[in-house]
């Protein structure tokens, strides 16, 4: 799966999205329309034929997002199948020196 314009243009334009706003647009680019829960967000799991909303997302408060399926694919599943990858999950570190 490619990302959804609005996600690509975003990222391209280097626009800062949070790490929950990431995977939040792909959910949605991906026709999985998460849900405000609780405590985060509920979706139904993109690694998986799923009926359910098993998909939990909870944003922590440095900003990173913790990703739990209910049924056990694992958060690599989850990431691939949207196609982004872990560090997608952390904010960005304007420290970071590149490579």
């Amino acid at each position: 799966m490619e990302l959804c314009d609005g996600l690509r243009q975003a990222i391209e334009a280097g626009d800062r999205m949070t790490p929950l706003a990431k995977v939040l647009e792909a959910l949605r680019c991906a026709n999985y329309l998460p849900k405000r829960s609780e405590d985060g967000w509920q979706s139904k799991c993109p690694a998986h034929d799923d009926i359910n909303t098993s998909l939990r997302l909870s944003e922590k408060s440095d900003e990173c997002v913790l990703v739990d399926c209910q049924v056990g694919c694992s958060t690599l599943a989850i990431l691939e199948s949207l196609n982004l990858n872990s560090s997608d999950l952390f904010p960005d570190d304007p420290n970071r020196k590149p490579n």
